[in-house]
């Protein structure tokens, strides 16, 4: 796997402090703990790129980087890491908080056409998960399922994996990645769908100027 070449832009309590952009973007949604900056790390390789925190719920942030794709065309696009939710070492009041400004930036990022939904391999979706990807969906937002941790289990049991996903979400399972942030499994799979989340009916997708943060 060639990884990304990736740059991280600026983060944000709130989505309006984004800056703006043309940029197609995709979002990283996900439980706590379930693997969001590793996953980042392996796919720019770079082992800092977002911080890995043992303790689930620490990020509280929106946080924005930007992807340069050099073939065949140079292009930009944005990814933009989210806070983990379902943790539970906060207080009600504070969750409440995270759907509101969730809810606010998926309705009104205006360069927003997809998300990846990560899932641990280790872990059946809940009830919250499914509403949560089927209201996403409902937002005309291109979905990919991501699983994560697959280093936790045999590979044997992967087509099974799959077939459980699909039908707690219902989604294709040629829609569900399977990756190892840890060996790096399914990451070349993972860049390719990212770029096919982006609207680009001829096949390319035209090339922007890079992002500048705000100041």
């Amino acid at each position: 796997m060639q990884p990304f070449l990736m740059r991280f832009i600026q983060s944000a309590a709130h989505y309006s402090e984004l800056p703006a952009t043309e940029q197609a973007e995709v979002c990283i949604v996900g439980r706590s703990n379930v693997g969001k900056s590793s996953l980042l790390n392996a796919l720019s390789g770079q082992k800092k790129l977002a911080k890995v925190s043992s303790t689930p719920g620490r990020t509280r942030l929106l946080n924005l980087f930007e992807v340069r794709v050099q073939q065949p065309a140079e292009k930009f696009f944005g990814v933009v890491d989210l806070p983990g939710y379902g943790f539970a070492k906060v207080s009600g009041e504070e969750q409440r908080a995270w759907q509101d400004r969730m809810r606010g930036y998926f309705e009104n990022r205006a360069s927003l056409c997809g998300f990846l939904f990560l899932v641990d391999v280790r872990r059946t979706p809940t009830p919250e998960d499914r509403a949560l990807f089927s209201w996403l969906r409902d937002q005309d937002l291109s979905p990919l399922v991501v699983v994560t941790k697959a280093e936790k289990i045999h590979k044997s049991k992967f087509i099974g994996v799959r077939k459980d996903l699909a039908k707690e979400l219902l989604v294709s399972a040629d829609s569900i990645v399977i990756t190892s942030a840890h060996s790096g499994l399914g990451f070349d799979v993972l860049q390719a769908a990212m770029q096919a989340l982006l609207p680009d009916p001829n096949g390319d997708l035209p090339a922007s100027p890079p992002v500048s943060p705000k100041v």
